[in-house]
Formats: structure tokens, C-alpha cells, sequence
């Protein structure tokens, strides 16, 4: 769990702590484990990702700090590997938590030309991320972050996200917009809600979930 600047482990069934992993400057603002559990990674509102061993002596890696306005969600990526933080103020940046290196450092919105809140999107081979820039989804190849194309909405984009394999990509804005882009093709409009797309989720059988804004 993040406390302050650091995460803190804990036996389940006393509720003891078991270690204190310190690192970041900021407040600690999301946890998680990977898949095999043997290593915890944490965002910090310095805009720093950390990753540490899930055994002594814990840290194993962890990114400078950026700007004291950063954001991240440890479910951004399915298998934990890729962690993608936010700052408004400088940039988005895609970190790979295996490899303990940052794949590319993007640009972020403007201010009057977006939501900030909009987290970039990871494919699930670290080979794509795509950041929501004001009404359009920009697709950078990672590493690297070479820009690759700009898929156009009519409204800011409110969700991004790809598919569980390949590069397919979905995208909705707050006009009610729902494209679904395949590489190298024009976008196809999967629906148009009355109000703005707010969430989208994939099921396991990769059926589509969205939510629009009533």
C-alpha cells in the first residue's frame, strides 16, 4: 500500500508491516504486484515510477522525478509490465518495469485542447503507446516514440485504449464518438452515443464495454 513517500508491505493475517519501501519523493498514489509476484511497482505524485524486488532488499529500479503533477493507473497495462505516467505539466512518459528503463518520453496535452486525465495506452507488446492530444489519439512506436499516425475526432478524446493483442486501436470522445482504428486503415465509427464516452473496458471473450457520460 502507498503511505506518504513510501509503500508498505504488511503480513495479511497480523496486519504487521513487513518492510518499507522508500524511494519517492512524493506521495505514493498507486501499488501493484506483478504476475509472478516477485516484484512491486509504485507511482509517485513526483511523477516517478519505482520498482522494487519483493525480497530483500526490495528496490530494484527506480525512474527520477519529473514534475509534482503526475498521474498513473497500475491497470493501465494487463500484465503490470508497462506503466505509463501522465504530468500535465511534462509530458507522458512509458515506462518497461522487465527491462527497468523508460521506453520514450511523448508529449501531453494543452491546456483548452483536452482532458489530462486521459492516460496513453500501452499495446499488449510494448511496441505502441497512444496519448490523447486535444481531439486527436497520436500512436508513437515504442521504444522511441516515433510518431507513427494521428486518428481525428470531432471533440476532445475521452478514452483510449488497444485491444488485447495487436494494434487495434479504440477511441471515444466527448462528442459520443466511438472509432475503432486497425493499423493502416481509416477509422470506423462503432456508434455514436446522445453524450460523451467516459470508460471502455475489453471482456476476456474481447467483447467491448462502454460507458457514455448518462
Amino acid at each position: 500500500v502507498g503511505d506518504d513517500n513510501c509503500a508498505v508491505g504488511a503480513d495479511v493475517s497480523t496486519g504487521a508491516p513487513l518492510s518499507s519501501l522508500e524511494g519517492p519523493q512524493g506521495a505514493v498514489v498507486a501499488t501493484a504486484f506483478d504476475v509472478s509476484s516477485r516484484r512491486v511497482a509504485a507511482a509517485s505524485w513526483d511523477g516517478s515510477v519505482w520498482v522494487w524486488d519483493a525480497t530483500p532488499p526490495y528496490r530494484r529500479w527506480g525512474a527520477p522525478p519529473i514534475t509534482n503533477d503526475c498521474f498513473t493507473d497500475p491497470t493501465v497495462d494487463a500484465d503490470q509490465r508497462f506503466i505509463a505516467v501522465r504530468c500535465p505539466r511534462g509530458g507522458s512518459h512509458i515506462f518497461d518495469s522487465a527491462q527497468n528503463r523508460l521506453l520514450a518520453d511523448l508529449p501531453t496535452w494543452t491546456q483548452g485542447n483536452g482532458d489530462d486525465t486521459v492516460l496513453p495506452a500501452i499495446s499488449a507488446t510494448g511496441d505502441r503507446a497512444a496519448i490523447s492530444l486535444g481531439n486527436s489519439v497520436a500512436v508513437y512506436e515504442l521504444p522511441g516514440g516515433r510518431p507513427l499516425r494521428t486518428i481525428e475526432h470531432a471533440a476532445p478524446v475521452s478514452t483510449v485504449m488497444f485491444v488485447p493483442s495487436g494494434h487495434d486501436l479504440i477511441s471515444g470522445s466527448m462528442d459520443g464518438s466511438l472509432l475503432l482504428t486497425r493499423e493502416d486503415q481509416a477509422p470506423v465509427s462503432l456508434l455514436h452515443f446522445a453524450s460523451g464516452v467516459v470508460a471502455m473496458a475489453i471482456t476476456a471473450d474481447h467483447r467491448l464495454i462502454v460507458s457514455g457520460l448518462h
